[in-house]
């Protein structure tokens, strides 16, 4: 019988800070699907684990140089399951990215001071190809973030724990049985909607790249994603950016190239960032556009 959630600690490597990712990018207290409240710094979704879906909460309790992140899952989870639980909050909350790693490569360079001004910050990740080709279709528009939500809250799988409600990922069978007008009544753009039918289309035909795959070829996943109608170029790589095992953040690489290019890399192409920074490019387009 499942009677409540259970604490696991989970400390990242400091510098670490993400909440101000979450307070940016999320709308407080509702579902993209992940939920995130920003007074209580309280991220929760639900997962699929073992036999069925399971309700996973984080609390982040503290940042900078002495982070610890509260995980919670029910109480009748074995060993394995709470780890597999703790493997999803980990990579959701990118606690493998190595700050310190990135400090190194940029020492020296005109990069340095944006390494230090973020200090920590590093971007949150999506659970999912799916999640992340929805998230970004809304990313940074108001009005189709509420829709998505009200489409998570009307079509997504959920259960009710102690008096709280988690949500999974619109069922892409319903969001087709809306189908267009059925979204726009959410509150979708008619162009956002049709992108939307044809995102959860690829979503159940199994035609969308694995996580796995996503998070470590980004740009041949964005090259995946702009094939979908509707899906643009900035979408796609936005998509990318939030299963990538390089953190990119949402953040357009081509934006955000020439953000840096333009502010504190002035004088070096992308290219030349690219070879200076190696993996740790994505940071810093990341921070170049988000402080």
């Amino acid at each position: 019988m499942r009677r409540g959630l259970e604490p696991t600690a989970i400390r990242p490597t400091p510098p670490y800070r993400i909440t101000p990712h979450l307070e940016r990018h999320c709308l407080s207290g509702e579902p993209m699907p992940c939920t995130y409240d920003r007074g209580s710094r309280r991220w929760s979704a639900l997962v699929g684990l073992g036999d069925g879906d399971r309700p996973l909460v984080v609390s982040i309790r503290g940042e900078g140089q002495n982070p610890l992140l509260q995980m919670y899952t029910e109480d009748d989870l074995g060993h394995d399951l709470r780890a597999r639980a703790a493997a999803l909050a980990s990579w959701a909350f990118s606690t493998d990215v190595d700050y310190m790693g990135f400090m190194g490569r940029a020492a020296g360079t005109p990069i340095q001071g944006l390494a230090w001004r973020g200090f920590g910050l590093r971007p949150a990740r999506a659970l999912s190809v799916y999640e992340a080709l929805l998230m970004a279709l809304v990313w940074g528009q108001g009005k189709s973030a509420a829709a998505l939500a009200a489409l998570v809250k009307s079509t997504g799988r959920s259960i009710a724990l102690r008096g709280e409600r988690f949500y999974g990922p619109p069922d892409h069978e319903k969001v087709l049985a809306l189908g267009v007008e059925g979204l726009r009544s959410l509150g979708f753009p008619r162009q956002r909607a049709e992108a939307v039918v044809e995102v959860a289309a690829a979503h159940g035909s199994g035609t969308l790249p694995a996580l796995d795959d996503a998070s470590q070829n980004p740009r041949k996943a964005a090259r995946a994603f702009a094939e979908i109608k509707g899906v643009g170029r900035s979408a796609a790589e936005t998509a990318a950016s939030l299963v990538s095992r390089r953190p990119w953040g949402g953040v357009s690489p081509e934006a955000a190239s020439r953000a840096l290019s333009e502010g504190p890399g002035a004088g070096y192409g992308a290219r030349d960032i690219e070879d200076l920074l190696g993996d740790y490019v994505g940071l810093a387009y990341y921070l170049a556009v988000e402080i």
